[in-house]
Formats: structure tokens, sequence, C-alpha cells
């Protein structure tokens, strides 16, 4: 199955959990899918963007921002609605409310890692 057809196995599947340890991310799916990244956005139409650059700056807040608990409180739960790539291997992921959560691949050694149930994954530097 190529990578597309196996994204689309995740659409409309919920998040169970977002982990944000020694800056890789982890968004894990009510499947067991699990999303491994360095480097993303989340953004709403109502709330300013937050990225992994965010967490722990204060930009001239009352106290630094934390991303964990501010991607836990927009995405818990929440349906994923459609997971696409780009052509630069990008993934943007639409959930409910418009929360879009894209994910970049800046290089070929910054790689997000899609893992699966089945045990098949994938990494952003995949060749087709």
């Amino acid at each position: 199955m190529d990578i597309k057809s196996k994204l689309e196995t995740i659409e409309n599947k919920s998040v169970s959990d977002f982990i944000f340890d020694d800056s890789i991310f982890k968004i894990i799916f009510d499947d067991g899918t699990i999303i491994e990244a360095t480097y993303w956005r989340l953004s709403t139409p109502d709330t300013n963007s937050i990225s992994s650059f965010d967490n722990l700056q204060s930009y001239g807040l009352d106290k630094p921002i934390n991303v964990v608990k501010v991607a836990k409180d927009l995405l818990g739960k929440k349906i994923m609605a459609k997971i696409s790539i780009t052509d630069n291997k990008d993934l943007n992921l639409l959930f409910q409310d418009n929360i879009v959560l894209e994910i970049f691949n800046f290089s070929a050694y910054e790689v997000w890692e899609l893992k699966f149930p089945d045990g098949t994954s994938y990494l952003s530097n995949y060749q087709e």
C-alpha cells in the first residue's frame, strides 16, 4: 500500500494523546497510530498559532507557553477529518473545528515518522 492510501486509514480517528519530550513530539491516535516529529505548527481560526519553537518561550506573556497543554486542550479527543502529504513531504492534518496541524519535513535529516499498528512505518524522506 502506498503512503497516501495508508494515510487515509487514519482519517476520522481521534487523538488519544500528545506528548512533547526532548524536542520530539508524538501524536497518538485512538487506533494506535503514532506520528513523531520535531517541527510542527498548530493553528485554529480563533487563536494564535503555536509551534514546536514556542515551547517554554515567554514572548512578553505572563508565563511561558506550554505547548503540550495548549496542544492537548486544542486536540484532545478531536477527530482528524483529513490528512495529506505535500510535494515537500510535509503532513497537513485537518481536525474538527478547522484546527490544522502542519508537520514539517525541513531536510532529509529532520524527519517525521509515521508508525501504524500493523508494524508499517514511513519516514518523511521515503522514496516513492
